[in-house]
């Protein structure tokens, strides 16, 4: 059958060809498309939301809404969108499909409208507004690496979820004496580092809130996330009620010692070391490096880099050289 408006070409859609029915597309393209703009930050509101990092994809979701088509079987697709903010100008190429068949192609300009205005999160920052406050804390009470470890963890945890989150911002980092406080705009984020932390290290968590003030009724509170790292190394020396225990392994989930008296092994739990019982004999660890002269037969002989002393062990190792725990001239092999 031939289409009823040409009577030229065969009708593939309905009792229409396919320039035919491209022709009856019509499309209302604004001429301004408003957005607002941070100039803190650079992050963009499209709508109602706020965007940081890749704003593309929310403009293409946004000139959808706003482009008009005459005809609901029709289906509008935008394959690529450039934006120029210096220029004020977004760009789009349009297509129109009907089913799967495309039916037409345009390339689009549209001005912006850029109003200029701070974002909530910027607004935020600038007000130290903070929902939570990670508190680290190390075994030892001082600052040692594994602060700045963590710190540097965080912050880089925090920049990657930015752009996804608005509210997922650090409002200040306070270093103290025995560790670091670190202010965050949003408290799942504290819960989530927190446990990340906890994947990696041998610590401890308490969780603790305060009363911020009242919110249209309700009571609003602020959480800290206290974290206490054990910072101590293989071979260093604790004590409890006057027992000593040599740190033979640590792990994020357990504490492997040996008592030195009967050189009888013990794993501890999180509860069993994080309270105030504890005292630390020897921060610095005992672990030292052992070169292997030879493996066999369960044993190894192996020589001590500085006294070029040689030690037999219950080890089987293939390694040139291994580090051990050498305390009051007895071996102890970390776990």
């Amino acid at each position: 059958m031939l289409c009823i408006l040409c009577g030229k070409e065969e009708a593939t859609h309905g009792r229409l060809c396919k320039n035919c029915l491209a022709s009856t597309i019509s499309l209302n393209i604004p001429e301004f498309m408003d957005i607002t703009l941070c100039p803190k930050c650079g992050s963009i509101m499209v709508g109602k939301s706020w965007y940081r990092g890749e704003i593309i994809p929310r403009i293409a979701k946004a000139l959808k809404k706003l482009i008009i088509l005459n005809n609901p079987t029709f289906r509008l697709d935008i394959s690529s969108v450039s934006e120029d903010i210096e220029n004020a100008t977004v760009g789009a190429h349009l297509e129109v499909y009907h089913n799967e068949t495309l039916l037409m192609e345009q390339d689009i300009t549209i001005k912006l409208k850029i109003t200029r205005n701070s974002c909530p999160t910027c607004n935020r920052v600038s007000g130290s507004y903070y929902e939570s406050i990670l508190q680290v804390r190390t075994f030892s009470h001082e600052v040692t690496e594994v602060i700045n470890e963590i710190e540097n963890f965080s912050t880089k945890f925090i920049e990657n979820i930015e752009g996804g989150s608005p509210t997922s911002f650090i409002s200040k980092i306070v270093h103290q004496r025995e560790g670091v406080d670190i202010f965050l705009g949003k408290r799942s984020d504290a819960l989530k580092l927190s446990k990340m932390i906890m994947d990696r290290y041998f610590s401890n968590l308490k969780v603790s809130k305060s009363l911020a003030g009242m919110k249209e009724g309700s009571e609003i509170y602020r959480y800290t996330y206290s974290i206490r790292i054990f910072n101590l190394n293989l071979g260093s020396i604790i004590e409890s009620r006057s027992q000593k225990f040599i740190v033979t392994g640590i792990h994020p989930q357990s504490l492997h010692v040996i008592d030195p008296k009967n050189m009888n092994r013990t794993v501890l739990k999180r509860s069993d070391v994080f309270d105030e019982n504890w005292k630390i004999i020897d921060p610095s660890g005992n672990l030292k490096k052992f070169i292997v002269l030879s493996s066999s037969n369960g044993e190894s002989e192996v020589m001590d880099t500085v006294t070029f002393k040689t030690h037999t062990v219950k080890l089987v190792t293939e390694k040139k050289e291994v580090d051990l725990i050498l305390i009051d001239n007895n071996i102890i092999l970390p776990q």
